[in-house]
């Protein structure tokens, strides 16, 4: 309801060392059964909203995400520091093909480095690639940008 939305929205209010990012994306993944999931994530396209991604919220709502772009497919150093929720992180190649996806502890220091080159990041709260059937080797799409003012 109307009123429990503005208890929501209060919560995930930015902060100044943290931010929310005002634009998203609809990501469409086709899964080994063929089957279509469509999913509105946060959208963390430039280098320091990358660099806090999903941390020092105090709440994140069940099936929340964040889809990391980069210029090129490399290695990447992803931490959970500050994340209130377990993620599911998925490592994807510029053609759109999953090639890892590994589970990660809230608030956990340890640096994570994928083992191939990607140029996407997909950050879910854990559970969401199983729960929707979503594995390694299928493939995700942008579908489109959303930009809220």
């Amino acid at each position: 309801d109307e009123e429990t939305q503005k208890q929501v929205n209060e919560l995930i209010k930015p902060t100044p060392a943290c931010l929310n990012f005002a634009p998203s994306v609809a990501l469409r993944s086709l899964n080994k059964c063929g089957k279509e999931i469509i999913h509105e994530v946060e959208y963390a396209p430039r280098e320091f909203e990358i660099s806090i991604g999903l941390s020092c919220r105090p709440y994140l709502p069940d099936e929340a995400g964040m889809f990391y772009e980069f210029s090129q497919e490399k290695i990447h150093h992803f931490i959970t520091t500050e994340v209130c929720r377990e993620l599911s992180v998925a490592y994807i190649k510029s053609d759109g093909t999953i090639t890892e996806i590994i589970d990660r502890k809230a608030n956990d220091q340890e640096a994570y480095l994928n083992k191939v080159p990607s140029q996407y990041v997909l950050e879910m709260t854990k559970g969401w690639f199983d729960k929707n059937n979503v594995h390694v080797g299928d493939n995700v799409k942008v579908k489109t940008i959303i930009a809220y003012e």
